[in-house]
């Protein structure tokens, strides 16, 4: 189930696990989500400045526990 759907999500990323890539899946966590939910993204842009990795991810899925 989706809860909810958001076009992209687009800000400074901190890497925890990997750095994003390019045209990948990726695995990330909103710094704004109130439900706390891990969700997925394709990663679309990748800019490295002087503030950390930009990066721009959309197809946006809510990783939740197991369908009862």
């Amino acid at each position: 189930m989706q809860a909810y759907h958001v076009h992209a999500f687009e800000g400074i990323a901190e890497v925890i696990r990997r750095p994003p890539a390019f045209g990948c899946r990726q695995p990330f966590l909103p710094g704004a989500c109130m439900m706390d939910l891990a969700h997925t993204g394709v990663v679309n842009m990748v800019l490295k400045k002087k503030e950390g990795i930009h990066v721009r991810v959309e197809d946006i899925r809510i990783l939740s526990g197991s369908a009862s």
